[in-house]
């Protein structure tokens, strides 16, 4: 089989925002059919392939995916030719005679279920907007209460006692993915040659996506789970007050910076013309700003700072409305809302 090198660089570039940093020796499955070579990586619960002609056939086999990046991102021969047997996957540079030979194992392919609604044409640029939100939102770390729910026309995030809450363009039964799952499958949409992608909603909780160019054929089959637990009902809150956005970002991270190794917890507190900013762990910083009050209303809540400060950084708005309320805060931006549940009251 023989293959243009820069389509296969192209293709590959997309399928290594699939593997990502944190899977250890990602495979790379290889197959032929119809005069198009196929080049499919996966995680638990995304799997990418990625289509493009070619010259000649291969047999269908399973081999190392990072060896075989490697030396495609650093050959500048204008083609490539790839053979396989049942063991050996070898990589010829035609112009320099170049050759990697990699382990490889021959296999049969499980089909994904073939049965899909209707294409829906989406803009990238917006799909990767809403869940860059809730990404960015829950992302400060690692904990398996990250975790991103599709539910109709929305999406949430939760960790710890924070909800953040934004509309999203798909209509999808309610499920989720793994924040890790979530981030690698924004990397690999932003990595995709062209604007538009289409979705399609199939069975067994498998989304499936499509993004053709003339080159290339990339489709994504993103694999949820059933959430059974009940997504909390937006608490009862008042418009209390309205901060400036830049100001409240600008001092949570100088707060965030302050802290260093303590945990960056703070208690807000209002008192119906200023929010403050309280820090009093191992030390004790505090932060006035003045507000524009919407109603008169006292209150405090405890958090930590992170999720806060970078729900405030996913959009640009000149202001953001804070909300308050007997069982939670919220902070409203644009069409978003980040509820902050008083510990013991989420649910």
């Amino acid at each position: 089989m023989i293959i243009r090198t820069d389509l296969l660089k192209d293709a590959l570039k997309i399928l290594k925002k699939t593997t990502g940093s944190f899977i250890e020796n990602p495979s790379l499955f290889l197959s032929s059919r119809d005069g198009r070579l196929f080049l499919k990586t996966q995680e638990a619960y995304l799997q990418t392939t990625v289509s493009l002609d070619s010259i000649g056939s291969i047999l269908t086999v399973e081999t190392l995916f990072n060896p075989f990046y490697q030396f495609i991102k650093h050959n500048h021969s204008k083609a490539i030719e790839i053979k396989a047997n049942d063991t050996i996957l070898q990589l010829t540079s035609l112009r320099t005679q170049e050759q990697l030979s990699l382990p490889a194992r021959r296999i049969t392919e499980d089909p994904f279920p073939p049965l899909y609604h209707n294409g829906l044409s989406l803009s990238i640029k917006e799909l990767c907007r809403f869940l860059d939100i809730v990404t960015g939102t829950i992302g400060f770390s690692f904990e398996d209460g990250n975790i991103i729910v599709f539910s109709q026309k929305h999406l949430y995030g939760f960790i710890r006692n924070f909800m953040v809450r934004t509309p999203f363009p798909l209509n999808i039964e309610k499920s989720f993915i793994s924040y890790e799952t979530a981030r690698r499958f924004v990397k690999t949409l932003k990595s995709l040659p062209d604007e538009k992608i289409a979705f399609f909603d199939g069975l067994h909780k498998c989304l499936k996506f499509e993004n053709r160019t003339k080159s290339l054929k990339t489709v994504l089959f993103l694999k949820t789970a059933a959430f059974l637990e009940n997504i909390p009902e937006l608490p009862a809150l008042q418009e209390t007050f309205i901060v400036q956005r830049e100001i409240l970002v600008k001092h949570l991270k100088k707060l965030i910076n302050v802290s260093g190794v303590f945990p960056a917890t703070a208690q807000l507190s209002y008192d119906g013309l200023n929010l403050k900013i309280s820090q009093n762990s191992c030390f004790t910083y505090t932060i006035t700003l003045t507000t524009k009050p919407l109603k008169y209303h006292l209150d405090s809540i405890s958090l930590f700072i992170k999720p806060l400060a970078r729900f405030l950084s996913t959009q640009n708005a000149k202001t953001v409305t804070v909300l308050t309320g007997k069982d939670a805060w919220a902070i409203r931006l644009k069409e978003s809302i980040l509820v902050i549940f008083r510990q013991g009251g989420k649910g």
